[in-house]
């Protein structure tokens, strides 16, 4: 794309009612902001797009297939001295793999002994399930920070004070006593161990929107690829965009 028209999409917003359309520009941290998010959607679309290349490359006929091998990747559970948005999103991440290996390993095992009458020594495991609920319930983690990510005046801070009146009773939940961030922290007792996360920059991160003009201008692409991996996007935002103008709202 022409380098001047990316600068424009990048500093500028395009503003839509119902009767008008104006152009306004924005400020230096949200140009930064969009293209930080420009950039991850372009790795994670190009991503995509690479995983079914190499699926289709590489699978043999539907008609043909008789057995399958299934990997089971697992990522590597992340605890630093400072843990943000992102190692939160990989330890949730590995809460998710936990589950599937324990339902695949232990529970649905022992189900299957135990409805054709076979024999055999019960296995003690940990469940994570309420660890995941605490992430990903309609009062979890992550529905409080969209929550918080929409409202005029949200913060981190009121974020991390919502989850302390919601999850204080939760067992997989605690705050620091001490500490100059203990405000913009609370801790996680994963199935690896117990992780404190500093929420500081958590909704910025957690809002990532690209706007309709980056995702147009990507569409007007030289690149055949990246043309492609944003069509599908482009039509999702413009039918947004046509709900929303008609509710007399601004799409952004």
């Amino acid at each position: 794309v022409e380098v001047a028209k990316l600068e424009k999409s990048l500093t500028t917003r395009t503003i839509r009612t119902r009767n008008e359309e104006f152009v306004k520009p924005v400020s230096g941290d949200g140009a930064n902001a969009t293209r930080d998010a420009l950039a991850k959607e372009l790795y994670s679309k190009v991503f995509d797009w690479l995983v079914v290349q190499i699926c289709s490359a590489t699978a043999a006929p539907s008609s043909e297939v008789k057995h399958f091998v299934g990997l089971l990747d697992i990522f590597g559970f992340e605890s630093f001295a400072i843990n943000r948005f992102e190692q939160f999103c990989i330890n949730y991440a590995n809460e998710k793999l936990q589950q599937k290996f324990t339902h695949d390993v232990f529970k649905a095992v022992q189900q299957e002994y135990a409805d054709e009458g076979i024999p055999w020594d019960n296995v003690e495991f940990k469940d994570n399930a309420p660890l995941l609920a605490l992430v990903e319930s309609k009062l979890g983690i992550i529905a409080m920070l969209n929550e918080e990510c929409v409202r005029p005046k949200g913060s981190d801070e009121n974020f991390v004070s919502k989850l302390i009146s919601v999850h204080k009773a939760d067992a997989g939940f605690s705050t620091p006593k001490l500490g100059k961030l203990r405000e913009l922290q609370f801790t996680i007792a994963h199935y690896a161990g117990s992780v404190t996360y500093t929420t500081s920059g958590w909704l910025e991160r957690n809002k990532d929107a690209i706007s309709n003009d980056v995702v147009t201008l990507m569409q007007s692409s030289e690149n055949a690829l990246i043309r492609s991996v944003f069509e599908a996007s482009g039509a999702s935002a413009e039918a947004a965009d046509t709900k929303k103008a008609g509710a007399d709202t601004v799409a952004t």
